[in-house]
């Protein structure tokens, strides 16, 4: 009588703590997992990393730019209506894979998974990443996000990443990482300042696809002054 009476506690018990456990809904989770400060803090961490790398600040701008692409196109699917693609409208940009149809998805947090995916890929010091994503990634999974959603999501966010890298691949950049710019030493020619002497930056950054220009002789800039 008495190991029944406590049986019967215990269950009563389970019942109780599981009714209080109640699972966050889609609305909730994904109001949470749009936070404006998470964008803002995955921002910040690429910028920590591009100054740690010492990348100039045109590659800067391309990483910039690959990074929150993926986001924008990963996120777009929670409200296709309102936000259209940039497929078609950017230089060779094709339409990134969709999500499954009839599956739940956190888009905010497939975004998310895009930006750190492209920004981890276009730097160099993964560990950098690594340290980061530990913790921050602990964030959503304490929103009540079900696991498989979770899972899904993430997955997504890694498939348009992976879109977003094609397409970077292409833009001639890789190309342009052997050139070096001879000097003439030629009246009103490019020469190297003090203190650093540093060689030209990036002058075959014209050579890269732009975004949205036909070339970058659209809109040439005016002569310089004569020397």
């Amino acid at each position: 009588m008495h190991k029944n009476y406590i049986c019967l506690i215990f269950a009563v018990l389970i019942l109780f703590l599981g009714s209080c456990a109640k699972k966050a809904s889609p609305e909730e989770y994904n109001a949470k997992a749009a936070a404006p400060g998470l964008l803002h803090s995955v921002s910040e961490q690429l910028t920590n990393v591009i100054v740690y790398d010492i990348f100039k600040p045109p590659v800067a701008s391309r990483i910039y730019a690959y990074a929150y692409l993926a986001a924008y196109e990963t996120l777009r699917n929670g409200q296709p209506q309102q936000y259209n693609t940039l497929a078609g409208k950017l230089n060779e940009f094709k339409e990134v894979p969709r999500p499954e149809a009839g599956q739940e998805y956190c888009f905010p947090l497939a975004a998310i998974k895009a930006f750190t995916t492209v920004g981890r890929t276009l730097t160099f010091s993964a560990n950098m990443w690594d340290d980061y994503e530990k913790d921050f990634y602990k964030k959503y999974e304490e929103m009540g996000i079900p696991e498989d959603v979770y899972t899904r999501s993430a997955a997504y966010g890694e498939q348009v990443a992976a879109h977003i890298l094609e397409y970077a691949s292409g833009d001639n950049y890789k190309k342009t990482r052997g050139y070096r710019h001879t000097l003439t030493h030629g009246a009103g020619s490019w020469e190297p300042t003090p203190p650093t002497y540093a060689e030209a930056c990036e002058p075959r950054w014209n050579t890269i696809r732009p975004f949205t220009l036909d070339s970058t002789s659209q809109f040439p800039p005016a002569p310089p002054a004569a020397f």
